[in-house]
């Protein structure tokens, strides 16, 4: 049995979804695509690497707390 996970893109994201994978991929090998091209079949690893990034909380803009000295 194979250690894989199907990895489906939220609509409009194939293309985003496909480069992020290949960025976290030790082999770009390991990304396969399935269903027309429409999914990504990967390692599991791979997989969850993938959907902790994209679950990851966004990054807040810098504010400066500045005190009266």
């Amino acid at each position: 049995m194979s250690d894989t996970s199907r990895v489906v893109p939220p609509p409009g994201e194939i293309k985003d979804t496909a480069r992020l994978l290949l960025e976290l991929a030790d082999d770009p090998q390991d990304v396969r695509t399935v269903a027309g091209g429409n999914e990504f079949v990967v390692p599991a690893g791979l997989a969850d690497a993938y959907h902790r990034k994209v679950s990851a909380p966004k990054g807040r803009a810098a504010t400066s707390k500045r005190g009266d000295s």
